[in-house]
Formats: C-alpha cells, sequence, structure tokens
C-alpha cells in the first residue's frame, strides 16, 4: 500500500494536478475524479536473457510471458523473483471558463531502477483534453463532447458527480486521463 500511496504522489507531483488546483480555485463547476487501482503479483518461473523474456506464475495462477527486451538490470533477475506491479488510472472532468478552440496535450514521465539494481521503474502518462459540450441527458446522466479534431464521445456521468445538474450545452470542459504503472521486482 505504501508503494502505492508513492507512486500516486509521484504522478501527481510529476505531471501535475495544477489544473484540478485551478478548477478550485477560479470559480469553475466543480468536476468529479474516479480513481482505479490494480495491484497483480506473482514469482519469475523463468528467463530467457538472450531472447530477453520473463515468465511470471501470477498469486492467481495464470501464467504470463512478458517481452523484456526494454527492461534495464535484467540479469539481475533470477528464477523464484517476486515481481509487483501496479497499475493505476484516473479519470477527472470539470468545466471551465472557454479559452479557444479545443485541444489536447500529452505529459509522460519515465523513471527506472539504477544500473546494477533490481529491475524497476514507473511510467507515467497523463492526456489532458479541452472539449465542448455538444448534447446532455441529466436524467441517463450522459454528456456527448466534442473533441480537439470534431470527434464527438459520449460518456456516462456517475452519481459521485455532484453539479452534473450544472453542465450545460456549449460548456467547454477539461478531460484528465492519468495513468501510472509501477514495476518492482524482490527476492523472497
Amino acid at each position: 500500500m505504501k508503494r502505492l500511496i508513492l507512486v500516486a504522489l509521484a504522478v501527481a507531483l510529476v505531471l501535475g494536478a495544477a489544473p484540478l488546483a485551478l478548477a478550485a480555485d477560479s470559480g469553475i463547476v466543480g468536476g468529479v475524479v474516479a480513481v482505479d487501482v490494480l495491484q497483480l503479483s506473482g514469482t519469475v518461473t523463468a528467463l530467457d536473457l538472450k531472447a530477453r523474456t520473463v515468465t511470471i506464475k501470477g498469486d492467481g495462477g495464470r501464467t504470463i510471458q512478458l517481452n523484456a527486451k526494454q527492461a534495464r538490470n535484467l540479469e539481475q533477475v533470477k528464477v523464484g523473483d517476486r515481481v509487483v506491479a501496479d497499475f493505476i488510472e484516473s479519470v477527472a472532468l470539470y468545466v471551465t471558463k472557454p479559452e479557444g478552440a479545443p485541444a489536447a496535450g500529452v505529459a509522460r514521465m519515465v523513471k527506472l531502477a539504477p544500473k546494477g539494481q533490481m529491475p524497476g521503474g514507473l511510467v507515467a502518462e497523463v492526456v489532458e483534453m479541452r472539449a465542448q459540450v455538444v448534447a446532455i441527458d441529466y436524467k441517463a446522466r450522459t454528456v456527448s463532447l466534442k473533441g480537439p479534431e470534431g470527434a464527438v464521445r459520449t460518456l456516462k456521468i456517475g452519481p459521485e458527480a455532484k453539479n452534473f445538474d450544472k453542465v450545460k450545452k456549449g460548456d467547454d470542459v477539461v478531460l484528465r486521463v492519468s495513468e501510472a504503472f509501477a514495476l518492482t521486482v524482490k527476492r523472497p
């Protein structure tokens, strides 16, 4: 759990939570942030350094083979090592003041274990898109957004979005999706 908190903190610090803070401070209609966390763990059952593949048997019994061609320090891994992978995804949607045409942007961060240490690291990505509300159904709790390239996508809005009734057709919104993946390898 401590690792999950550190991963979430690293994502927030490195990639920034400024737009969320902006939404809270500038009179912007409230939004929603949904977070999903998944942790997978298993044991290394086979390792092929030449082909750079690792076979892991998960704690649930499922076996997978991973392509480790980009892994740093793969030679440190041994059969029997424990692997823990944490996935975190958060989605934030809030109404903002008009700022011109819809736009999109991406920020990425990669942090790998230093050479000579056990493999591990953190990969995080944040995609932020400004869009315009082109349709809204308060009863079905759906909103249709027109993105920067003109495509329209309809999203289901959960009950945790308390100010959904204040969103109107024509409003500008910001959609921010943050994803992080952390991997650690430990000796038993």
